[in-house]
C-alpha cells in the first residue's frame, strides 16, 4: 500500500512537471509584416482557382458587352437560299435596296436591312451530305423562330420543304399581278435586276420572294406578329417598285 502511494505521488509529480514544462510560456517572435507584393502572391496562391474563375467570368462578360455594343443589328431581315443563282454577288446592293424600305425599328438613327445567307438545304454538285444537312437544320431552325419573316428562294427549295404551307399566298393581296403564286412574288421580268444593277439573264425563272405566316400558339407569336407587320410593309414597297411601269 505504501509502495502504491509513493508511486502515485511520483506519477503526480512527473505529470505536474510535464504540465509546467508544456505550459511554460515561450517568448513570441515578432511577426514580420508582409509587403504588398507578398500579400498579392499569397492571395493568388491560396485562392488561385477563385481568381481564375473570376477572371474568366469578367473576360466573358466584357466580350459579350463589347459584342452587343459594337454589333450592327438589322431593323429587319430576310433569308436567302437559291440553288443556282448569281444574286449573292450583289449582296451589298440588295441590302442597300431593302434598307431603303426599312423603318428605323431599333431607334439608332439608321435604316439597316440584313440578309441572312442560308446554306442550300439539299445535296447538289460540289456539296456533301453533311453540308446539306447543316443547311436543312439552319432552315428548320429559322422557320421555328420569330424571324426572319421574308425569304428569297426558288421552286426546288420550296418543294423540298413545302414552303407553300408556311408562306402567305400573295395573290389575295395583289390580284393584278400575274407573276405571283402560292409561294410568293417572282423576280424575273420585273424591275428587280435593274434595282440592284444586275442583268436580267442572271435571275432564275423560279426565284421568288415570300413572307411567312404567323405561327399561332407559340411563345414567340407576339414577337412574330410585330415582325410580320414590319416585313409586310417592306415587301409591299419592294413589289410596287419592281412592278412600276410594268
Amino acid at each position: 500500500e505504501e509502495r502504491l502511494r509513493r508511486e502515485r505521488i511520483e506519477l503526480m509529480k512527473a505529470k505536474q512537471s510535464g504540465d509546467e514544462e508544456e505550459f511554460t510560456p515561450k517568448e513570441k517572435e515578432p511577426e514580420r509584416k508582409l509587403t504588398f507584393k507578398e500579400k498579392i502572391v499569397n492571395f493568388i496562391y491560396f485562392y488561385k482557382w477563385h481568381v481564375i474563375v473570376t477572371a474568366g467570368v469578367i473576360a466573358l462578360g466584357s466580350f459579350l458587352i463589347y459584342d452587343y455594343v459594337t454589333t450592327v443589328r438589322g431593323d429587319s431581315n430576310m433569308m436567302f437560299t437559291i440553288y443556282d443563282c448569281k444574286i449573292e454577288n450583289y449582296a451589298g446592293e440588295m441590302e442597300e435596296l431593302f434598307s431603303s424600305y426599312t423603318p428605323d425599328v431599333n431607334g439608332d438613327g439608321k435604316n439597316y436591312f440584313e440578309i441572312v445567307w442560308m446554306g442550300i438545304p439539299f445535296e447538289y454538285d460540289g456539296t456533301t451530305y453533311e453540308q446539306a444537312q447543316a443547311g436543312a437544320v439552319q432552315m428548320m431552325a429559322r422557320f421555328d423562330s420569330p424571324e426572319p419573316m421574308l425569304i428569297i428562294a426558288d421552286k426546288r427549295v420550296a418543294e423540298e420543304y413545302g414552303l407553300s404551307e408556311s408562306l402567305i399566298d400573295l395573290r389575295e393581296k395583289y390580284p393584278e399581278y400575274e407573276n405571283i403564286d402560292e409561294c410568293g412574288f417572282y423576280l424575273k421580268g420585273t424591275n428587280f435586276s435593274e434595282l440592284i444593277g444586275m442583268s436580267e439573264e442572271e435571275i432564275p425563272d423560279d426565284a421568288f420572294i415570300g413572307i411567312r405566316r404567323v405561327k399561332q400558339g407559340q411563345y414567340y407569336t407576339e414577337e412574330m406578329e410585330e415582325n410580320y407587320k414590319i416585313s409586310e410593309e417592306i415587301l409591299d414597297k419592294f413589289i410596287k417598285d419592281c412592278m412600276k411601269d410594268k
